[in-house]
C-alpha cells in the first residue's frame, strides 16, 4: 500500500504515452473513412439506410418527403384587451362605391406648341407689302385690290388699320360717294362727318380728321375744290342763292369762318401754288392749314346740335360752301399736294 501512488503515476505516465502514439493514427484512419463514404453515390447509400431502419419503399419516400416540405412559420397571436369586440361580433366593412366627381380626370394629349403670331407691327408691314404689289394692277380694276380691303384689311389688328388704310389712299386717293354721305370712315384720314348749320340754313361741310393715320408726323394738310383751285371766291354777298354762307365773300372772312366752326384746326392759310397744266395768270389755289390738339373744343354744332368732339376724335374742318362742287383733301409732301380723298357735293 505504501508503493500504491507511485505505480499508479507510472501507470498513468505509459497510459498517456499510448495515446499519444495511437491518436494519430486513429485520425489518419477515420478521415479516409469519411472519404470513402463520401464516394459512394447516394443511391447506394438509399439501401443501407432502409435495410438498417428496416423501413419500406413507401414509407421511405414519406420520410424523405417530410424532411423536404418546408416548416411553417410559427404562428403569433395578436393580443387583443378584453375591451375590443370579438371579430364574430364586428360588423362587416362595406367599401362604398366611388362617386362620378372622384375619379381621376383623364391625362389630357399634350397640344401641339402653337406657333407665335406676329406682332401688330410685322402685320402692318405685312399689308404694305401686299398692297405695294397689288399696284402692278390698276387698284380699282383688280379683283385682288378689292379683296384686301374686303377680306384682308379686317382681319389687322385695330391700331394698325388707320396707317394702313392711309398707305392706301397714298397709292390710290379714296373716292366718296357722290353725294350719298351718310358717317365718318374711322379708318380714313379724311371723311364726311356732317353739315355744320346756323340758324337752320346749310352753309357748308365738315370732314373728319383722323391723326392715327399720320402717326406723330406734325403733317401739313390742305384742302381745294374746282372753285377755290382758280382762285375764284365762290358765292360772294351778291350771290343769287337763296342761303348764302354766313361769311364776308373774302379770303380773310373764310379763314374766320373755318376757324369758328371747326375743331383742332390752326395755321390756316390761303396758298398758291403755279402747275405746269396752268398759267401764271391761274395758280392753282389752296387751303392750307395744320392739326392743333390746343384747338379741340368741346362740342361743334352739326345739324343745329352741339355735338361733343369726343364722339369723333376731336379733329374736324369746316368749309364754307354751298352748290354743286368737286373737291380734294390730302397732304402736302415735299411740296406736292397729295390727294387722299376725291369726293363731290352737291349742296342746293
Amino acid at each position: 500500500m505504501k508503493y500504491l501512488p507511485v505505480i499508479l503515476f507510472f501507470a498513468l505516465m505509459l497510459v498517456v504515452g499510448f495515446l499519444r502514439e495511437k491518436i494519430p493514427d486513429w485520425k489518419a484512419g477515420g478521415s479516409a473513412k469519411r472519404k470513402q463514404a463520401s464516394s459512394v453515390p447516394a443511391a447506394a447509400k438509399a439501401p443501407a439506410l432502409h435495410i438498417i431502419k428496416g423501413l419500406s419503399g413507401e414509407e421511405q419516400k414519406k420520410e424523405e418527403a417530410q424532411k423536404d416540405a418546408p416548416v411553417p412559420a410559427p404562428v403569433v397571436k395578436k393580443y387583443e384587451p378584453a375591451t375590443a369586440p370579438s371579430e364574430s361580433n364586428a360588423a362587416p366593412e362595406t367599401k362604398e362605391a366611388p362617386e362620378p366627381g372622384d375619379a381621376p380626370e383623364p391625362k389630357e394629349a399634350p397640344q401641339p406648341k402653337e406657333k407665335p403670331q406676329p406682332s401688330p407691327n410685322e402685320q402692318k408691314w405685312a399689308a404694305l407689302a401686299a398692297l405695294h404689289k397689288l399696284t402692278k394692277a390698276t387698284p380699282f380694276q383688280s379683283q385682288d385690290w378689292k379683296d384686301f380691303w374686303s377680306e384682308t384689311f379686317p382681319t389687322l389688328p385695330e391700331e394698325i388699320k388707320p396707317q394702313v388704310y392711309y398707305e392706301g389712299c397714298l397709292l390710290q386717293a379714296d373716292v366718296g360717294v357722290s353725294g350719298m354721305h351718310f358717317g365718318a370712315n374711322p379708318y380714313a384720314p379724311f371723311s364726311f362727318l356732317g353739315y355744320p348749320t346756323d340758324n337752320d340754313e346749310w352753309f357748308g361741310v365738315a370732314f373728319r380728321i383722323n391723326p392715327a393715320c399720320f402717326g406723330s408726323r406734325n403733317v401739313t394738310l390742305y384742302y381745294t375744290d374746282q372753285d377755290i383751285c382758280y382762285g375764284r371766291i365762290p358765292w360772294k354777298s351778291e350771290t343769287p342763292f337763296k342761303y348764302p354762307p354766313y361769311w364776308d365773300g373774302t379770303w380773310t372772312g373764310m379763314k374766320e369762318t373755318i376757324l369758328k366752326y371747326s375743331s383742332g384746326i390752326g395755321d390756316i392759310a390761303i396758298c398758291s401754288k403755279y402747275t405746269e397744266r396752268q398759267q401764271e395768270d391761274r395758280p392753282l389755289t389752296y387751303i392750307r392749314f395744320r392739326l392743333d390738339a390746343s384747338k379741340i373744343k368741346r362740342t361743334v354744332e352739326l345739324s343745329c346740335k352741339e355735338v361733343s368732339t369726343d364722339s369723333f376724335g376731336g379733329y374736324t374742318l369746316v368749309i364754307p360752301r354751298i352748290g354743286e362742287y368737286n373737291c380734294a383733301l390730302g397732304e402736302i409732301i415735299c411740296g406736292d399736294l397729295v390727294p387722299l380723298l376725291n369726293d363731290s357735293y352737291c349742296l342746293k
